[in-house]
């Protein structure tokens, strides 16, 4: 059985030192960290050593500027990662879980569970087009909610049905993906929504990637779904594809293939293997422990380039909030409410207090030839020092004066 790779770190003591943390602004969800030397924009990574030798230091400077430690942390740059601005990456480092056909192993770096290298921010509406997606609306939020996905695979297996010569792994297209070919009524982590058109054909109905949710089979391997509630689903076998339709990615459709999201629906003449929950079970076993975790924690880190201007990441720094304010809400929604994310954002920075001036004294009304006393009232308007409002409110200051007079022509003050 093919399951998913946990290494051990070796400490990258040596990245420690190329990171700065920057100040992050109040009420921003997330860490601003910058590629001092442009170490990691120049990294290429061929193994899970190598992504976790750059993906813990980035989890240590999150803690120590928030003082939590994420189960997750979602990583997204304005550079390109890896060699290439489209890749995602998902590091792994904790699952728990047996019976998803992912093999048991602890964390070297506890609570990290997995780091989401999600790579440049800044390319999103690119790298929509290029997975064929219509716009770019809810790009972000898929590419996140479809890293997160691989916490769980997935990596299932059916029994293998000889007389129709399939082998039971066409469920999945590519570590940790469901084939393009997975009728399951579509899912973050891959497959398509298909259409049985009764004739031994299939229609596709395309998918918009910010309206996506889990399959129930998807919240069944995270722990948010009872045996019970997972319908039969099914994948197709030996499909015949129009010659006129293509990946958006390049070549020939295969089951490695992303959903579809293109706006034009096609049809492929093929079979259909019909898989139920008891299959999967037979073959990789009940999930333990049955119920998962309902909440777990998230960190976000936003990973500047070397050379980026102040003028450059404040911009940065304002497209990106809504984009990170959105992840924890739309795992909410991509579970139908089951899972809950729990932001550790960092805490909002203590304004400086700004001294206030003292008061000018009130001016003294020389008092009246005749009559009682009279009394005014002046106040102190707020002031700004230094761009910023005092953390003192404006208060109001009140001098009475007073005047009497007395006998034998002399006068006295009263304040």
């Amino acid at each position: 059985m093919k399951t998913h790779r946990f290494s051990s770190v070796v400490a990258a003591s040596v990245l420690l030192s190329v990171f700065t943390i920057g100040e992050a602004a109040a009420a921003k969800p997330f860490v601003v960290i910058e590629d001092v030397d442009g170490s990691i924009a120049k990294g290429r990574w061929k193994t899970i050593d190598d992504v976790q030798g750059v993906a813990d230091p980035l989890a240590d400077k999150f803690a120590a500027e928030t003082g939590q430690k994420p189960e997750v942390l979602s990583v997204w740059s304005n550079f390109a990662m890896n060699g290439n601005a489209v890749a995602t990456i998902f590091v792994p480092y904790a699952n728990d879980v047996s019976g998803i056909g992912i093999d048991p192993a602890g964390s070297p770096k506890p609570p990290l569970r997995a780091a989401l290298l999600h790579n440049d921010v800044t390319q999103l509406a690119r790298r929509a087009t290029t997975a064929g997606a219509p716009s770019v609306d809810g790009f972000a939020r898929y590419l996140f909610l479809l890293e997160l996905s691989h916490l769980w695979g997935p990596a299932l297996r059916f029994p293998a049905d000889a007389a129709n010569n399939l082998t039971g792994k066409e469920l999945i297209g590519f570590d940790y993906h469901w084939s393009f070919w997975m009728d399951a009524g579509g899912s973050l982590a891959g497959g398509n929504k298909w259409k049985d058109n009764g004739d031994g054909t299939y229609a596709v109905i395309p998918q918009k990637p910010g309206e996506m949710k889990y399959s129930m089979l998807d919240l069944y391997l995270m722990g948010l779904a009872q045996r019970s509630e997972v319908s039969p689903f099914g994948v197709l076998y030996e499909p015949v594809v129009p010659t006129t339709v293509k990946d958006p990615y390049g070549g020939d459709l295969k089951p490695a293939s992303f959903p579809w999201f293109g706006a034009i629906p096609f049809t492929v003449q093929a079979k259909r293997k019909t898989v139920t929950i008891d299959d999967v079970v037979t073959q990789n076993g009940p999930r333990v422990p049955a119920k998962g975790p309902s909440e777990m924690t998230l960190g976000i880190v936003l990973l500047v380039a070397k050379g980026t201007t102040d003028a450059q990441r404040q911009a940065l720094e304002d497209a990106f909030t809504p984009i990170a304010s959105d992840l924890a809400p739309a795992f909410h929604d991509a579970t139908g409410g089951r899972g809950t994310l729990r932001l550790l954002a960092p805490p909002e920075p203590v304004p400086e207090a700004v001294p206030e001036a003292p008061p000018a004294p009130a001016p003294v009304t020389p008092a009246p030839a005749s009559g009682s006393g009279d009394s005014g009232c002046s106040a102190a308007p707020s002031r700004a020092g230094g761009g910023r409002i005092s953390i003192a409110s404006a208060l109001a200051l009140c001098i009475a004066i007073a005047r009497r007079r007395r006998s034998g022509g002399r006068r006295r003050r009263a304040a």
